[in-house]
C-alpha cells in the first residue's frame, strides 16, 4: 500500500482574497461603516470585569524550582480550566521584545503603497492583508495583519519580510528564536503535568512550524458594530501573544461570558490550541476568544503560533488513553491512497494499426469487463497523457455519435479504469455524452505515485488533452467527481468560469473531515473542497447515499448548501458509498441533469452572467456610496439660481460622483442612464442649450 505523504506548502495554511485596507479606510471620516464590516450576528454585550475572572498569572522562575509544586499545579489548572495564562519572568530579553514592538508599530505607520509591496498573493495567507477571506460576501474583521512563517528556517519566504524599518528582519529573527526556546520549555512542563515523558511533546514541536502574526486594529467610533477579530479558537498547539501598546481588546469566553484580558506588563499571554486539546484527550482546553475595537485609539499585538512537525499524528497521546476512552480520533500526517494491486488492466499496441488498446490484466482473475483480446472498437480511444509533474497517465475516451456534451470522470479511491469500464459504457450510452475517464498517477497503468498534488496535475492534463485533441471547450464540459475524485474535480471547476456543470458523487468536504468531525483548519488537511466549492460558478448536482458509512451524507449536504448555483440534489435513501449506480434514481436523475444542461442555451447562460454582474454592481455601488460620495438622496443645487432641478441656466452644475450616485435626467428623453459627458446627453444629440453634441 502506498501513501501520500503530505509535503508542507504555504497554500496548505489556507488562502485569502485581497480586501480593502482597514487602516486606510478608518483614516477617512466615515459617516457609515461599509456593510461588510457590520457584525450584527456577533454578541456585543458588555464583557465581565470581575477581578475574580482574570486569567491566572504563572511565574516561570517558580516553575524552575523543583520544590515548588504549587506553581506547577497553577499551570496545570490554568491549562485545564482556562486554556489561557500570563507568563512572567520568562527570560526573553526585554530589549528584544521592545525592539519587536517598535518595529511593528513603525511598519504599520508606513505609507500604504509601501506596505502593499508585501501584500498577500491570491489564495495565500503570508504577507500583508487579512486572513482567511474566502468569499466576496464574507463579513470582514476591522483590522489588518502581517503574517510571516518564521520557523523552521527553510520555510521562510523573504519576499514578504519587510525591509522597512531596516532592522525589521533581524529583529524578527531574534524574536522568533527566543520564542522557540521558551515554547520548548513549556512543552516539558506540560508533559510533566500530564504525566508524560518530558521530551514527548518537545520532540513533536522542535522542528515544527512557527508563524508570526502582527495585528493592527484601527479605532472605530462605532466600535460596537464591528469586530477586530472574529470569535475563534486557535488550530495550533500553543500561541504566545504580546501586547504592543496599552490598549486592551483581547477577550476570552468563560462560563458563557466574555472576559477582558488585562495584560500584565512584560508578560506573554499564552493559550492552548486545538491540537493540544486533542493530544491531551480533552484534559486541556482550547478556548474561544476574540478581539474588540477601541473607539479612540488603535490596538497592536503580536501573536506567535506553534504547530507540530508534519510527521506528527494528531490524536490523543497513547499514555493518556490507557485507562480512559479516547475522545478524539487520531489523524495521521499521511493519507492513504489505495490503487488496486495488481492493476485490473494493461495497455498494449494493436498489431494491425499500432493504436493503443486496453485488455484485462489476467484472464484467470478478471475483475473487469475488458476483453482478454483487444477489440476493434472505434468508439474507444486509449490515451497516454503527459502531466506537468512528469507522470504518464492512462485515459479512456468513449465517443457517442449523438453527444452534445462531454463528461470528464474522476473516480474514487481503490478503483481503476478496468473496474469502471462497464460504468463508463452505461453512462456513455444512457446519458448520450462523450466520456473521458482517467487513472491518477500510480493507479492502473499510470506511472508515478498517488498524491493530492499529482491528482490536480492529472486532471489539468486531461482537460488540456480534451481541448487540443478533441476540441472540447469548457462550455461543453461537465466534470464528474466520485468520492476522492471530488477533490481534483472541484480543483479544476474552480478555475473554469464557463463550465457547463459539475456532478459530485459521494463527495468529501476534506480529507480530514472524512476521518473525524472537526471545526478546525489544519495545515496538513487535503482536498479542502469546503473552500473550493464556493468558487464554482456553474450548476452543481450533488448525489449522496443516506447510509454512506465511509463519507457521511452530511458532507454532500454541506457541499450542496455552499454551492453558488446548486441543482436539485439526489439523496438516495439506503444508498451506501459504492453502490449508488445500482439505484434506478441514479441514472434517471443524471439524465434529467444532462438534458437541462444541454438545453441551457447561450441566452440563458448570458442571463445568469448578467444577473451576477448586477448583483456585484449593486454591492459595489453600496460600498462606493458609503465611502466616496457626498451626494446620496438630494440633487445638487444650480450655482446660478440655487434651484435643485434647474436645467436652463447657461452655467451648469456637475455631480461629484457619476459612478454610484444620482445622474441628472435628459431634458428631452427623460433618460437617466445615458452617457454623461460635459453635461451633454448623447442619447438625443443635444446639450442643455439645445446645441448639437459633437
Amino acid at each position: 500500500m502506498e501513501t501520500d505523504e503530505v509535503v508542507f506548502s504555504r497554500k496548505d495554511l489556507g488562502g485569502s482574497l485581497p480586501v480593502e485596507n482597514v487602516q486606510a479606510l478608518a483614516s477617512n471620516t466615515l459617516k457609515e461603516i461599509p456593510p461588510r464590516y457590520i457584525r450584527p450576528e456577533i454578541e456585543h454585550k458588555p464583557a465581565s470585569v470581575e477581578d475574580s475572572l482574570q486569567i491566572p498569572v504563572v511565574d516561570i522562575n517558580k516553575l524552575n524550582d523543583d520544590d515548588d509544586d504549587d506553581e506547577l499545579a497553577k499551570l496545570h489548572l490554568a491549562c485545564k480550566e482556562w486554556g489561557f495564562f500570563q507568563l512572567i519572568n520568562h527570560d526573553v530579553p526585554e530589549g528584544v521584545i521592545k525592539k519587536m514592538k517598535g518595529d511593528t508599530e513603525e511598519f504599520f505607520q508606513l505609507p500604504l503603497e509601501v506596505k502593499k509591496t508585501y501584500a498577500q498573493l491570491p489564495n495565500h495567507i503570508e504577507g500583508y492583508g487579512q486572513a482567511f477571506v474566502v468569499s466576496e460576501d464574507q463579513k470582514l474583521d476591522w483590522g489588518d495583519m502581517l503574517f510571516l512563517l518564521s520557523q523552521p528556517l527553510s520555510v521562510r519566504n523573504l519576499t514578504f519580510w519587510p525591509t522597512l524599518p531596516t532592522s525589521f528582519r533581524e529583529t524578527l529573527h531574534k524574536y522568533s528564536e527566543e520564542l522557540q526556546q521558551i515554547t520548548l520549555y513549556l512543552w516539558k512542563l506540560i508533559c510533566k503535568n500530564l504525566g508524560l515523558d518530558s521530551e514527548e511533546l518537545a520532540s513533536m514541536f522542535e522542528d515544527g512550524t512557527q508563524g508570526l502574526r502582527m495585528n493592527y486594529y484601527p479605532p472605530c467610533q462605532q466600535a460596537s458594530r464591528v469586530m477586530g477579530l472574529t470569535p475563534h479558537s486557535d488550530s495550533v498547539g500553543l500561541t504566545l501573544l504580546v501586547q504592543v501598546n496599552e490598549v486592551q481588546g483581547l477577550q476570552i469566553k468563560k462560563n458563557g461570558r466574555w472576559v477582558p484580558v488585562k495584560p500584565v506588563p512584560g508578560a506573554f499571554i499564552v493559550n492552548i490550541g486545538d491540537i493540544i486539546e486533542i493530544m491531551s484527550n480533552g484534559e486541556y482546553k482550547s478556548i474561544e476568544h476574540r478581539a474588540v475595537v477601541n473607539t479612540e485609539r488603535e490596538r497592536l499585538s503580536i501573536a506567535a503560533f506553534h504547530s507540530p512537525n508534519m510527521r506528527t499524528a494528531i490524536g490523543p497521546l497513547p499514555d493518556l488513553v490507557k485507562d480512559n476512552a479516547a475522545n478524539y480520533k487520531t489523524v495521521a500526517a499521511k493519507f492513504a491512497f489505495f490503487p488496486p494491486s495488481p492493476p485490473t488492466y494493461k495497455i498494449q499496441k494493436r498489431e494491425r494499426d499500432g493504436k493503443l488498446s486496453a485488455v484485462a490484466a489476467s484472464a484467470t482473475t478478471n475483475t473487469t469487463s475488458l476483453p482478454a483480446v483487444p477489440p476493434d472498437n472505434k468508439s474507444l480511444d486509449v490515451l497516454v497523457i503527459d502531466t506537468k509533474r512528469g507522470n504518464k497517465i492512462v485515459a479512456f475516451y468513449l465517443r457517442n455519435p449523438y453527444a452534445r456534451l462531454t463528461l470528464l470522470y474522476s473516480h474514487g479511491n481503490a478503483a481503476d479504469l478496468g473496474q469502471l469500464y462497464d460504468l463508463f459504457l452505461q453512462l456513455n450510452l444512457s446519458l448520450r455524452v462523450n466520456l473521458i475517464g482517467y487513472d491518477y498517477s500510480g493507479y492502473g497503468a499510470s506511472t508515478g505515485k498517488p498524491s493530492e498534488t499529482n491528482t490536480y496535475a492529472d486532471i489539468e492534463a486531461v482537460y488540456e488533452c480534451l481541448e487540443t485533441e478533441y476540441g472540447v471547450s469548457q462550455e461543453d464540459l461537465i466534470l464528474y467527481g466520485q468520492s476522492v475524485g471530488s477533490g481534483p474535480t472541484l480543483h479544476l471547476a474552480a478555475k473554469l468560469p464557463r463550465l457547463r456543470g459539475v456532478v459530485l458523487h459521494s463527495a468529501i468536504l476534506s480529507g480530514l473531515r472524512v476521518l473525524c468531525h472537526v471545526k478546525f483548519k489544519f495545515c496538513f488537511d487535503i482536498y479542502k473542497n469546503i473552500n473550493k466549492i464556493k468558487k464554482v460558478k456553474c450548476p452543481v448536482l450533488v448525489i449522496h447515499g443516506t447510509d454512506d458509512d465511509i463519507v457521511n451524507w452530511l458532507h454532500g449536504n454541506a457541499l450542496w448548501k455552499m454551492a453558488r448555483d446548486p441543482y436539485e440534489p439526489l439523496w438516495i435513501k439506503g444508498g451506501g458509498h459504492c453502490n449508488l449506480e445500482l439505484y434506478p434514481d441514479y441514472i434517471r436523475h443524471l439524465c434529467r441533469f444532462i438534458l437541462e444542461m444541454e438545453n441551457m442555451t447561450t441566452e440563458i447562460r448570458l442571463k445568469k452572467i448578467r444577473q451576477n454582474m448586477r448583483l456585484q454592481k449593486k454591492r459595489s455601488c453600496a460600498m462606493c456610496a458609503s465611502m466616496c460620495c457626498s451626494i446620496k438622496l438630494c440633487r445638487p443645487k444650480c450655482p446660478e439660481c440655487s434651484r435643485p432641478k434647474c436645467l436652463k441656466c447657461p452655467t451648469c452644475w456637475k455631480p461629484k460622483c457619476v459612478k454610484c450616485c444620482w445622474r441628472p435626467k435628459c431634458p428631452k428623453c427623460a433618460g437617466s442612464s445615458c452617457c454623461f459627458r460635459n453635461v451633454n446627453w448623447r442619447c438625443c444629440g443635444s446639450g442643455l442649450n439645445g446645441e448639437q453634441d459633437g
